[in-house]
């Protein structure tokens, strides 16, 4: 039916994106719902809202589960500004990845940011990230599976630095790629034996 071929292909949307998209693939998830169940304008029976963010990308995502098209005020904390990575501002375009379209939102730590929510729907809004210098962050020898685990998560590459051991037992650490203008770092165990902190040093 259309009605069955509508939602194969909005399924089919939603896991290319769960894929594609870094704050969906391995994002950070930050709840909403705690800070908006007591307010107007916003429904907690039939609404459910929480951001994702990851290194470039932050997403509102707001569900609408009622049979009526809603209008909601989402109340975002301050402190979900610093942690998720949002740029405040006034109206400001932001996409909706689900449609394709583009909205008007304001965005400020503690106030409401008015959406449109379709009936049986949701909007997957990317918000605006401050300019930040890059993020890079190495590993030495004894926590290379740490700072991989580290990077998977954040959704960035570990960066590349090279140990070199010589006969007498001294070694030499350095970076095989630019570091200026990042902001870096180092993840290595001080555990013992000795070599693990200097090679941090």
């Amino acid at each position: 039916t259309p009605q069955e071929s509508w939602l194969r292909n909005l399924y089919a949307k939603i896991l290319t994106m769960c894929n594609s998209e870094p704050a969906l693939r391995q994002g950070s998830f930050y709840d909403l719902m705690y800070v908006n169940l007591n307010h107007q304008g916003f429904n907690p029976h039939s609404i459910f809202a929480f951001l994702r963010s990851a290194l470039g990308q932050t997403l509102l995502i707001v569900a609408n589960f009622s049979q009526t098209a809603q209008t909601a005020d989402v109340r975002i904390p301050a402190d979900a500004f610093g942690m998720m990575r949002i740029e405040p501002g006034d109206d400001i375009e932001v996409q909706d990845l689900l449609s394709q379209q583009t909205m008007h939102v304001s965005l400020h730590p503690g106030d409401e940011t008015r959406v449109e929510l379709p009936a049986k729907g949701a909007v997957i809004l990317s918000l605006p990230q401050p300019n930040l210098p890059p993020i890079k962050i190495f590993a030495g020898t004894r926590s290379h599976y740490l700072g991989e685990s580290i990077c998977r998560e954040l959704g960035i590459e570990l960066g590349k630095m090279k140990t070199e051991f010589f006969a007498d037992g001294e070694f030499e650490v350095g970076f095989e790629e630019s570091i200026r203008g990042s902001e870096v770092y180092l993840v290595q165990s001080t555990f013992p034996n000795a070599d693990n902190l200097f090679e941090l040093l």
